[in-house]
């Protein structure tokens, strides 16, 4: 981790610094667009959606300050496979969130593609800078 990468901002993602700043919380949002999870099955969704390493402490975190903030409730289910588990499910705030961050996301990845057009990959020719000419 470098010294200009703030703390807070890692512990919004999860623990992976690689990604944008509440990209875990969009990760969550868009995970419970398919109905009620419990903890564990949304740990494997966001691994599925990027996260290699999932801060278990930061997910439980962040799933307890958007139930805070009214985006989605949660309640205890008995398990048949062991002890009762919390059961969480966007509320009807937290689909509009949900939409948000999808419109946040698609910005972002905008962004980035344009930015990624003018990083050198090793071919001076694919480089343009604004100015229209290769970069030499």
């Amino acid at each position: 981790m470098s010294a200009q990468t703030p703390i807070a901002d890692i512990e919004s993602n999860g623990g992976d610094s690689s990604l944008p700043r509440h990209f875990l919380r969009a990760a969550l949002h868009i995970a419970l667009t398919s109905g009620r999870s419990h903890g564990y099955e949304l740990v494997e969704q966001v691994k599925l959606f990027g996260l290699a390493t999932v801060d278990l402490a930061g997910i439980y975190r962040s799933l307890k300050s958007m139930e805070h903030d009214g985006l989605l409730s949660s309640e205890w289910e008995n398990s048949e496979l062991g002890p009762p588990r919390r059961v969480y499910e966007l509320t009807s705030l937290g689909h509009r969130a949900t939409d948000h961050h999808r419109s946040a996301l698609r910005t972002a990845r905008d962004h980035l593609d344009v930015l990624l057009r003018f990083a050198p990959s090793g071919d001076a020719q694919t480089a343009m800078p604004v100015s229209g000419h290769p970069i030499r």
